[in-house]
């Protein structure tokens, strides 16, 4: 794997470490995502690519560590809203998801936020119309979120999904 040959290369990269969490994340390998993503943070507790354990935190049903990492994330950043959402609608708190993606609305009406965020945030809490629509928004934005689209848990919900389906073969991630 290209990751592991590159943390051979610099072992002290932080976003080499970060993104060999992010790819243990994204392929399921949750305990070892964990361990590296803690390594990242050992190294460097205020490296913001390794917040993406809170993630790893809701898969594993540890909600109160991952609200705790996301406290960390400024509250006027959509991505304090998209991961409270996350948390709070996979810990069964419904109302307290549904008001962060209130929130995340509220963001968007002082400045344009990436389409992305919606499309997961819709996507999270059950409302796949609106998480598709957004998805092809965040398609026509060239949102970097796309690129993972195909492997990230968030979009689970989605993956037997025609509309979803479409929208892979589009960005390419299938054939």
């Amino acid at each position: 794997m290209e990751i592991e040959h590159a943390r051979r290369l610099d072992p002290l990269s932080l976003i080499i470490a970060a993104d060999r969490g992010v790819m243990l994340y994204y392929s399921r390998q949750y305990d070892r995502s964990l361990d590296q993503f803690r390594t990242v943070l050992e190294m460097d507790p205020k490296f913001s690519r390794a917040q993406m354990i809170y993630a790893i935190y809701v898969q594993k049903g540890m909600f109160e560590q991952a609200r705790s990492v996301n406290t960390h994330i400024p509250i006027d950043s959509p991505w304090h809203w998209v991961n409270s959402a996350y948390i709070e609608a996979s810990s069964g708190r419904r109302a307290e998801a549904a008001r962060a993606v209130l929130k995340l609305r509220e963001l968007d009406e002082k400045r344009e936020v990436d389409a992305a965020t919606f499309a997961m945030a819709c996507a999270i809490t059950g409302r796949t119309d609106e998480s598709l629509a957004w998805l092809e928004k965040a398609f026509a934005q060239h949102s970097n979120v796309m690129v993972a689209l195909r492997v990230d848990p968030l979009f689970d919900s989605l993956r037997d999904n025609s509309r979803f389906q479409n929208l892979l073969r589009k960005v390419g991630l299938v054939p």
